[in-house]
């Protein structure tokens, strides 16, 4: 499944999005200016800089698509029950790469945790716009 495929990627990318989304900012700030401190120290006596830069911030596809995903994600686990919002977020985010073992942790079937995550890749896909 392709789609599946598409849906785990964002779940196990969604911890990153933040850090991704600075690091963004900040290589656009630095490759604008050469030194950054003479940047920022201009900022409090232009406004129209800093309005610029958040403008560029905001317009960037990079920074919309993580912002984006994030939104989806979250809002994906909010639509799950409580333990099917535990699995999910354990076997993602927590790098469990096994039903069968994260099964055993619970004292429940594989099953139960597939279904889960089956669940929260086809609700994220619909989010996501993929089906």
């Amino acid at each position: 499944m392709k789609d599946k495929k598409i849906a785990e990627i964002r779940f196990r990318e969604y911890p990153y999005y933040d850090k991704e989304i600075t690091s963004r900012k900040f290589d656009m700030l630095c490759h604008k200016e050469e030194d950054v401190n003479a940047w920022i120290r201009a900022k409090g006596t232009n406004s129209k800089a800093a309005e610029n830069e958040l403008i560029r911030f905001e317009s960037d596809k990079y920074i919309q698509n993580r912002l984006f995903w994030k939104r989806c994600v979250e809002e994906t686990l909010e639509e799950l029950d409580e333990k099917q919002r535990e699995f999910v977020t354990e076997y993602y985010f927590d790098d469990v790469y096994d039903y069968r073992s994260l099964a055993q942790k619970h004292f429940t079937n594989k099953n139960v945790i597939m279904r889960a995550c089956d669940r929260a890749c086809s609700i994220l896909l619909e989010k996501l716009g993929e089906i």
